[in-house]
């Protein structure tokens, strides 16, 4: 049986799976990201503050590289879109 000094409590989850949301969506789907660092924002109230903090940083350079990313790819886009109508009709 475990006492009420062990006792698990609901923010430390949300610390731990904050961490590991941010931590996945750093490494592989970038989109997600940004939930690991709301969920470690609210498991900041938890005991487990250094693991909510490590996802908060690792969400948010998550999130900014996204928005990086996203950014680049529209650039992208528009920059082909732009010099795909800039070819004379007779030059394909």
């Amino acid at each position: 049986m475990m006492d009420e000094n062990h006792a698990r409590r609901p923010d430390d989850s949300m610390a731990i799976a904050g961490f590991f949301v941010s931590l996945l969506g750093l490494f592989s789907c970038p989109l997600i990201s940004p939930i690991g660092m709301v969920m470690s924002l609210k498991g900041l109230r938890s005991d487990r503050t250094e693991l909510a903090m490590a996802g908060v940083v690792i969400g948010a350079i998550g999130t900014l590289l996204t928005v990086f990313l996203i950014v680049v790819f529209v650039f992208w886009i528009l920059t082909v879109a732009v010099g795909i109508q800039s070819i004379p009709d007779g030059a394909t």
